[in-house]
């Protein structure tokens, strides 16, 4: 899942603590959209699955009889998410539709998966809240979430590289520590995300800006069949090596994998690199690239220790990363 965020301006304004927006930004939170370049692939034996998909209409519709959905927000490749408002409690939330095509055993299996996984992530204060969730007695399952307002660190790591302005040292640690503080909590529920991007981390309107995880709808956990794991998912780019080997009994070294190269991406957003149009993570897997020697130099204002965590989590080898988001978290304290 991704958020949505229209530009309504092409002015370019510096903001306080180095965080560049586009002046006059509108937010459409809890939004779900794919992007060709930005898509979760879904595959089945290393072979890409083409699953149809039924769209349908629900703004106005009434869903569990109490949420009345407004307009659509953004939709992926299973569910679409729609503005909505709480009849009960007054209040706006988003909702989220599983897709008629997509509604086979497979894919409902998913679907409460992700309600699971958010279910044991309750509390969580750097992951998104489900306040509610259902099926209609037509069998549309649903999720409520709370309504979010922030950017996706996508779109800001986005406008950091066009303006060639880097994010300050305390921002990427502060961000970064929270992000592996949300994972910390998943990996001890037994929450495998298989998902990590800067479009499913957003930045809360908050001062200081929070992170907050999102779309937790690839995501494996204990109670997920063992045939459901027959499919495999995440984002090209993002995605660690055995991820992309088709290796469908993940760990949570995979997501390891994925934070580092989201910390790769703060950490060189807004430099010249070498190799410009290769993608980092191609760069990274390929041994072309000395990104560490690279950042030693470039990123001065880091502290060393950050360096050695990052080339850690980018072990090649599963075993030779962080077992998990938790002692991660904890060599980043060191």
């Amino acid at each position: 899942m991704s958020f949505i965020v229209v530009w309504n301006c092409i002015s370019i304004c510096k903001m306080s603590k180095n965080f560049v927006y586009l002046a006059g930004m509108k937010w459409n939170m809890m939004g779900v959209h794919k992007s060709p370049s930005d898509r979760t692939s879904t595959h089945m034996a290393g072979t890409l699955k083409m699953v149809p998909r039924v769209r349908e209409r629900f703004s106005g519709h009434c869903i569990g009889q109490r949420y009345v959905l407004g307009r659509e927000l953004g939709s992926g490749s299973s569910a679409t998410v729609y503005g909505a408002h709480d009849t009960h409690k007054d209040r706006q939330v988003a909702v989220k539709l599983l897709h008629r095509g997509s509604d086979n055993e497979s894919g409902r299996w998913r679907f409460i998966c992700e309600r699971e996984s958010l279910n044991r992530l309750a509390g969580s204060p750097h992951v998104v809240t489900l306040l509610d969730s259902g099926e209609e007695e037509d069998g549309q399952l649903f999720l409520v979430l709370e309504r979010v307002h922030g950017v996706l660190l996508a779109e800001l790591l986005s406008v950091h590289s066009k303006v060639r302005t880097k994010l300050r040292a305390e921002t990427i640690l502060r961000w970064f520590g929270q992000l592996c503080l949300a994972m910390s909590s998943a990996h001890s529920a037994g929450v495998v995300h298989r998902d990590i991007k800067p479009s499913n981390i957003i930045l809360t309107r908050t001062d200081p800006e929070d992170i907050l995880l999102i779309d937790f709808g690839v995501a494996s956990t204990p109670d997920l069949p063992m045939e459901s794991r027959q499919h495999w998912f995440g984002t090209q780019g993002y995605m660690s090596p055995e991820q992309e080997a088709g290796t469908v009994d993940l760990t949570a070294t995979t997501d390891v994998y994925s934070i580092g190269l989201v910390l790769l991406e703060m950490l060189t957003t807004g430099l010249k690199k070498p190799l410009q149009r290769t993608p980092l993570s191609v760069l990274v897997k390929l041994r072309e690239w000395d990104y560490i020697a690279y950042l030693r130099k470039a990123r001065k204002d880091c502290p060393a220790s950050l360096f050695d965590v990052l080339s850690r989590a980018l072990k090649r080898q599963p075993d030779e990363r962080f077992p998990s988001a938790d002692s991660l978290l904890a060599a980043l304290s060191l």
